[in-house]
């Protein structure tokens, strides 16, 4: 794989797919807290689907606690 549009689509799935089974605490790994990238993978891709409820079976609860 070596056209860069495919491997960002191949990360952005995977970090979705990670993203999904989160809930409760979740870590972010980030070069500065305080100043997270919203237009990166994290604030695109993750985020949204960290803070999400849903009535998946087992139940998946949104992200309390990012640290």
């Amino acid at each position: 794989m070596s056209n860069p549009a495919d491997i960002r689509t191949y990360f952005e799935n995977m970090s979705r797919a990670y993203a999904l089974m989160c809930a409760g605490f979740t870590t972010l790994i980030t070069a500065d807290i305080d100043n997270i990238p919203i237009d990166g993978i994290w604030g695109r891709i993750e985020q949204p689907i960290a803070e999400r409820t849903t009535d998946f079976d087992p139940p998946k609860g949104k992200v309390d606690v990012v640290s």
